[in-house]
């Protein structure tokens, strides 16, 4: 069964994402980055990949992530998933100073076909994307005036500066299942009660 890579890059809620995603019926693999590299090398393709978030910083990384982002299917980066696409992609992302996380009232743009356009969200307060890369567009703010959600205008590729998978984000739900079905155009194929 196809399924969605979840690239695990030590999140305390990767198993979390993972739980979320099935509730809204897609299959989810959790996998390390060399793991999803070995199965790309070895012909496999995942249904969409999300990057989790983790306690690394984007300054010290030195993974090449090209592997992922030159493949033509969707890609959610949560928090650092989200620093490393816009790294990428060539946008700018500030060094934070603690790497805390903490509730934050965000504002969905206009462009975002949700139904509300405020909601309270666990958002990251350590690095973050201060300048956006070219075919991006901001479409959630925070109350303070930071990015807190970029999408590529052309490809199916979604950034969250903010855990949509905890229950303190109130439309953590909802912005899933916006990429899964909206930006990705997925079709469901687990159920409850499948295999774990």
């Amino acid at each position: 069964m196809s399924a969605i890579w979840i690239i695990d890059f030590g999140s305390q809620y990767t198993q979390l994402i993972t739980r979320k995603t099935r509730e809204l019926d897609f299959h989810s693999v959790i996998l390390t980055v060399e793991d999803a590299k070995e199965k790309l090398l070895a012909g496999q393709k995942p249904m969409a990949i999300i990057l989790s978030g983790g306690p690394q910083s984007v300054f010290e990384d030195t993974e090449d992530y090209t592997p992922f982002f030159q493949l033509e299917i969707p890609i959610l980066g949560i928090c650092y998933g989200m620093q490393l696409m816009a790294k990428y992609y060539g946008g700018t992302v500030e060094k934070g100073t603690i790497g805390e996380y903490g509730k934050s009232e965000v504002i969905v743009e206009p462009e975002l076909s949700l139904p509300f356009k405020k909601f309270t969200a666990w958002m990251s307060h350590s690095d973050h994307v201060s300048v956006i890369p070219g075919d991006f567009k901001v479409v959630i703010k925070s109350d303070n005036g930071l990015i807190a959600g970029i999408q590529h205008t052309k490809l199916p590729r979604l950034g969250l500066q903010f855990h949509p998978e905890v229950h303190h984000t109130e439309k953590g739900a909802e912005v899933l299942s916006y990429f899964f079905k909206e930006v990705s155009k997925l079709e469901e194929n687990w159920k409850t009660g499948d295999m774990h």
